[in-house]
């Protein structure tokens, strides 16, 4: 029943920030900041959707915290020039953190989140997971990156592509290779080799691009070999601590 609140909180919290708010809405308020009206009728919703969620006139304050520091926040946001991922992130965190801040004051489950957050702080396969997906993000980049960089003047460098596209696209599918490792799910892991293969390789032979190919192909498989070296490391690390 304590969960079922929670659940039902964050629901309304996603719907009314992202469903219920047309990007009409965003763009007059990082215009107009506080005199937008899409503003207020945005936290209006908010506060609707938040009290339909708690179904309970006793948790009204819970709604109330929740739907002022909503206003707060996307205040300041909007006072801030450029809006980046990071403060997408940021914003997102903070409206979560207080709705479960509220929640675990209404249902008396800060002694277990404490309890919880303690054993997890102090868990090692947790920070050897968390190790693993670290590794596998910026400093896997600037391996492969040092490692590759002998052959970058041999690439044409006219054509047109996505600032840091490449090393994006690099975390994404080491992260999803270390999961796919973790959850046993090989055949995911050639799915994914194929694809990615499919679409460099029509990409080059367009332009019969062989340097570009080759160069390609050496990235890739860097960058699979280090998510599943990190995978097999992190299996092992993780029967040895048992």
């Amino acid at each position: 029943m304590n969960l079922i609140l929670l659940i039902r909180l964050l629901t309304a919290h996603f719907i009314a920030d992202f469903i219920f708010q047309p990007n009409v809405w965003v763009k007059e308020k990082a215009e107009k900041k506080i005199n937008s009206k899409y503003l207020y009728l945005h936290i209006f919703i908010i506060l609707l959707l938040t009290y339909l969620a708690a179904w309970s006139f006793s948790f009204l304050w819970g709604v109330l915290i929740i739907t002022v520091s909503h206003f707060l926040i996307d205040v300041t946001k909007s006072y801030i020039k450029k809006n980046t991922t990071a403060i997408l992130i940021a914003d997102q965190s903070l409206h979560i953190i207080i709705i479960l801040v509220c929640w675990a004051a209404y249902t008396s489950q800060f002694p277990s989140l404490k309890n919880d957050l303690y054993f997890l702080f102090n868990e090692t396969k947790f920070w050897l997971l968390f190790l693993a997906y670290i590794i596998v993000t910026v400093p896997s980049s600037v391996l492969i990156n040092k490692f590759t960089s002998k052959w970058t003047n041999d690439i044409d460098g006219s054509g047109d592509s996505l600032k840091s596209a490449g090393m994006w696209i690099g975390i994404i599918e080491r992260v999803l290779i270390l999961t796919f490792i973790l959850q046993n799910q090989f055949g995911a892991i050639g799915f994914l080799i194929a694809a990615k293969s499919i679409f460099r390789f029509g990409e080059t032979k367009n332009n019969n691009q062989h340097k570009v190919a080759e160069y390609i192909l050496i990235g890739t498989l860097l960058s699979f070999s280090i998510a599943i070296l990190v995978g097999i490391a992190l299996d092992a690390a993780s029967k040895l601590i048992i």
